[in-house]
């Protein structure tokens, strides 16, 4: 015999009889089995956040942006040191427009480095790092 205290659970197990087939629905609903993911699946950046999220999307294509203006920068300063050379300008002059260009290229290397990141969460060289929160 149910006591008083066991009121609400037959009322419940009532309403369940009558609107929910006797179980809740989740019992009747198999899961999947877990799938497991390989690191490239699990590393993938792009589709689990950047191609979601406006802001980070917006980054990527600035940053896409600066690094084709420094590659085409470099060629521009190769040139012009190439023909500063020609015309037999002094070593001083010419060292100015290399330093620029390698000063671009290592940018557009550091661009190249930071847009991989906004990719994948595997490092270009080296071993992933996994950092809990």
């Amino acid at each position: 015999m149910p006591s008083l205290a066991d009121f609400g659970i037959v009322t419940f197990r009532k309403w369940l009889d009558e609107f929910a087939g006797g179980k809740p629905e989740w019992q009747g609903i198999t899961e999947k089995p877990f799938q497991e993911l390989n690191d490239e699946q699990l590393y993938d950046r792009w589709h689990r956040h950047t191609k979601h999220c406006p802001s980070c999307r917006q980054s990527l294509i600035l940053i896409d942006k600066v690094k084709d203006f420094c590659q085409n920068f470099t060629g521009v300063l190769a040139i012009l040191a190439l023909l500063l050379i020609a015309i037999n300008l002094p070593i001083k002059i010419i060292f100015i427009p290399v330093l620029l260009g390698i000063l671009s290229l290592i940018c557009s290397y550091k661009l190249d480095l930071m847009r991989h990141r906004f990719i994948s969460s595997i490092p270009k060289k080296g071993l992933p790092e996994v950092t809990l929160y």
